[in-house]
């Protein structure tokens, strides 16, 4: 179990389609990382002072990403693109990510996003070390 959480207010926690996601991504070839080696780091995850972390329950701090319009979407990925790239390079099949409320209805009609999360304790996304 872990909870999900983004470093900027009034994001939705969303699931989406680690294929969709890597298609749009690579179309913007200034944002984009093509791979990722090593392990997790621990600032990917809140520190101590965190009272869910002092009981035993990581918080992963989620990518945030925006949805750039036009005949071809794009993604642009604004903080933490190495964990959403570790992600998807480690089988992920979708990826929890931060999205403006504003960008989700269009994100669900280009296929990108699959679910809303409205519990940021989340029991199917189980990381391991």
């Amino acid at each position: 179990m872990i909870f999900l959480t983004t470093s900027t207010p009034n994001l939705e926690v969303v699931w989406v389609s680690a294929e969709t996601l890597e298609e749009l991504w690579k179309l913007n070839t200034e944002n984009y990382i093509s791979n990722w080696t090593g392990h997790p780091k621990n600032v990917w995850f809140m520190g101590n002072a965190d009272t869910r972390k002092e009981r035993g329950i990581p918080t992963l701090i989620l990518a945030e990403m925006t949805i750039n319009l036009g005949k071809q979407p794009t993604i642009t990925i604004i903080h933490n693109r190495h964990r959403t790239r570790w992600l998807i390079q480690n089988g992920f099949n979708e990826i929890p990510i931060g999205l403006s409320k504003f960008e989700i209805n269009y994100g669900r009609s280009i296929d990108l996003v699959n679910i809303i999360e409205t519990n940021i304790m989340c029991k199917k996304f189980n990381l391991t070390f």
